[in-house]
């Protein structure tokens, strides 16, 4: 194994891809993070029926603010860092462990705020199984190299290692939930399936790249929390405008409704997760790297970029427009007919959060 403590740093042979192969990759493995629950929730909503339903929706919401404080911006702030770095495998190396560290103490804040937070919640006290099962998915985020990856373009080498662990956690859902009392099983199956893919994914960065793994919580650690401090805020507020209305919910109305409300929000959500992160994900680094050789080669591949994202976004929500409802009333039931004005209402979000 090779040592990034060396005096000379040795650089990495790296291979980029396309930005064309890197965006495809990028979908593929944002539609796997999100196909496995939408796959699977008209079995579970049939199963669990819309008040297990919202529960595990409400505490996935919740969840979701604590795995946006562990990524802390990350993905774009590190995958614009690591893609404007020379394939020095010292500096890689060291910046690298530095993420990663600062990932892993926001996520010990994360637990024990959650911990602390879940008696105070509506029916907290009363569903900790599924709250805690959720609570999983933080955690696979927290180890998760994606950043880096992304940084380098080599989002294609992720493909199989997420594509099989998801496809075995899957069926594993349909064989095992047969009632109400394991609708805890849900979020935990993709709680496990986030770490194992994470695990897997650091692995490869290691034997990939010869990156030791060491705790970096030094003053650079620090600093580094604190410069990225404004896109973290940015994030943040960007996700409460879309998602804080379901944690108010959940004191106000019973938790059927709760699950009424957060099937349109998920579908909703498709059309970003699949269409927009993706693009601007794979964009960013490759654009990021462009402007720091050449502003105004960069400006210009900026400035075209932009209509096509919205040209993709404004597409995606004509067609989930169109198919949604049939989607809700065909894969879920009657029981949540109430979601498709609540859909049709919320798809004006990812055309505003693009713009």
């Amino acid at each position: 194994m090779k040592s990034l403590e060396t005096g000379s740093s040795s650089s990495i042979s790296n291979v980029k891809e396309p930005v064309s192969g890197n965006l495809l990759a990028n979908g593929i493995l944002q539609f796997l993070h999100y196909v496995f629950p939408i796959v699977t929730l008209p079995y579970v909503g049939h199963v669990v029926g819309s008040e297990s339903f919202g529960i595990i929706n409400y505490f996935s919401v919740l969840v979701g603010y604590f795995t946006l404080f562990v990524l802390y911006g990350f993905d774009f702030s590190g995958t614009r860092a690591v893609a404007q770095m020379d394939s020095d495998s010292k500096e890689l190396g060291s910046y690298f462990n530095k993420v990663q560290s600062a990932k892993l103490f926001l996520l010990l804040v994360a637990g024990v705020v959650y911990a602390i937070l879940i008696p105070l919640l509506p029916e907290g006290p009363n569903h900790e199984k599924i709250a805690w099962s959720t609570f999983g998915v933080t955690v696979g985020w927290a180890l998760m190299p994606n950043w880096f990856v992304q940084g380098m373009r080599r989002m294609r080498a992720l493909l199989w290692i997420n594509i099989i662990p998801k496809v075995v956690f899957i069926l594993l859902v349909f064989f095992i939930i047969k009632s109400p009392k394991e609708a805890f099983i849900y979020p935990l199956s993709i709680s496990l399936s986030s770490v194992f893919v994470a695990v897997l994914s650091v692995f490869w960065v290691h034997r990939a790249y010869a990156i030791p793994f060491r705790i970096s919580l030094g003053p650079s650690t620090w600093s580094l929390l604190k410069q990225e401090r404004w896109i973290f805020l940015s994030g943040l507020i960007n996700n409460t405008n879309q998602t804080f209305n379901v944690l108010i919910l959940g004191f106000f109305v019973t938790f059927e409704s709760v699950g009424h409300f957060t099937l349109g929000w998920r579908l909703m959500n498709v059309t970003q997760v699949l269409v927009m992160f993706p693009i601007m994900q794979s964009l960013f680094p490759f654009i990021g790297e462009e402007i720091k050789n050449h502003i105004e080669r960069g400006l210009m591949h900026l400035n075209r970029a932009i209509p096509f994202v919205l040209v993709a976004v404004t597409i995606s929500i004509l067609g989930m427009f169109l198919i949604g409802p049939w989607v809700i009333l065909n894969w879920f039931g009657a029981e949540y007919t109430p979601a498709i004005s609540i859909l049709k209402a919320l798809l004006i979000v990812p055309l505003i959060t693009t713009s």
